[in-house]
């Protein structure tokens, strides 16, 4: 099994590493994923047969900075 740190974020497609995670992933959810050796925890958003790109990402943490500014 490969470990998550091993997988660059637009390669993020979980299912071919996490086969027991692979019947979930039909809908769409936010989850923690645990590394082989419990060192890393991720919160992942999957889909099925869907990659997630960086820039994606990004864009939710500038989203995110921006909300916390106007408060």
């Amino acid at each position: 099994m490969r470990l998550l740190s091993d997988i660059p974020f637009h390669r993020w497609n979980l299912a071919p590493h996490y086969p027991v995670l692979s019947q979930d992933l039909r809908h769409f959810s936010m989850r923690r994923i645990w590394d082989q050796n419990n060192r890393l925890i991720v919160n992942v958003l999957l889909k099925e047969n869907r990659q997630i790109g960086q820039h994606s990402l990004r864009a939710g943490h500038m989203r995110r900075m921006r909300n916390q500014r106007d408060i």
